[in-house]
């Protein structure tokens, strides 16, 4: 395999996923969407190994 960035190759990576989304109809600015998408990229660090968390919040 090739890896053209020097000193990729043979590391342990974890990947942290966080994402947020909203209705279309729903007024919501760039700013929020991105605080949400990112406290859920942070919960998703706290775990061990690979994860993604979705941020929603309970109605």
């Amino acid at each position: 395999m090739f890896c053209p960035i020097s000193g990729l190759w043979r590391r342990d990576y974890k990947l942290s996923l966080g994402a947020s989304f909203y209705r279309q109809k729903e007024q919501m600015s760039f700013d929020r969407l991105y605080q949400e998408a990112d406290q859920a990229m942070y919960a998703s660090k706290k775990q061990a190994g690979f994860a993604m968390t979705i941020y929603h919040t309970v109605e």
